[in-house]
């Protein structure tokens, strides 16, 4: 029964989510097209290697281009730098900038780390490092999840107007097994129909509560 419930809470809260990706991934194809300025990121980039990186440039150069594989900040202070460079942190507050962030990446870009921006630390190079890493994982795995979310929509001929209707918590699923659809292609469940939550996470970012 207990799973039952709680299977009935992530449905809800899932297709929630699924309802700002696919509104806002519009906003977020626009963002890149007109917003990215590579001549620009590599002016930021330069100018944050001169700021905290070593005399060693080349193999400075070298942890920057493996960043993605990074568990730790392999530069300290690197990501605060750019970061604020790109007006997204305030590094004398250690806050995160969250409407410029929006702005720049598009809602759901933003939507996939909001708790990740919002868990504040007081070591301002940390927290700049976490909430940096989460929009690099967003730019990995949305693109999947949103896939995913279309697909299943397409098998079940599900219209804007029946996901729209899961944002008001209904007391049934609106579209039969349109979770169960997600829940196999995204894989959140294990081999035991235990919830597998790296899997969620992966899909939908960090959840509220501390890690």
């Amino acid at each position: 029964m207990k799973f039952r419930k709680a299977s009935r809470v992530f449905l809800l809260i899932t297709l929630s989510i699924c309802i700002q990706m696919v509104n806002s991934a519009t906003t977020t194809r626009a963002a890149a097209t007109a917003g990215k300025s590579t001549h620009t990121d590599a002016e930021i980039l330069r100018k944050c290697l001169r700021q905290v990186g070593s005399i060693d440039m080349a193999s400075e150069l070298q942890k920057v281009q493996r960043y993605s594989k990074w568990t730790k900040e392999e530069i300290p202070c690197f990501t605060r730098c750019l970061a604020t460079e790109k007006r997204w942190f305030d590094a004398d507050a250690s806050k995160w900038h969250k409407q410029q962030i929006a702005d720049d990446l598009g809602a759901d870009m933003f939507n996939y780390c909001r708790y990740e921006l919002d868990r504040y630390n007081e070591d301002g190079c940390e927290f700049a490092y976490t909430g940096l890493r989460c929009l690099k994982q967003a730019e990995f795995y949305l693109p999947q999840t949103l896939k995913n979310i279309l697909s299943c929509a397409s098998e079940l001929n599900v219209t804007m107007n029946e996901l729209k209707k899961y944002a008001g918590f209904p007391e049934k699923e609106v579209v039969p097994c349109l979770f169960q659809c997600l829940a196999k292609k995204l894989n959140f469940y294990t081999s035991d129909y235990e919830w597998n939550f790296d899997n969620w996470i992966r899909a939908f970012g960090p959840m509220r509560q501390d890690r």
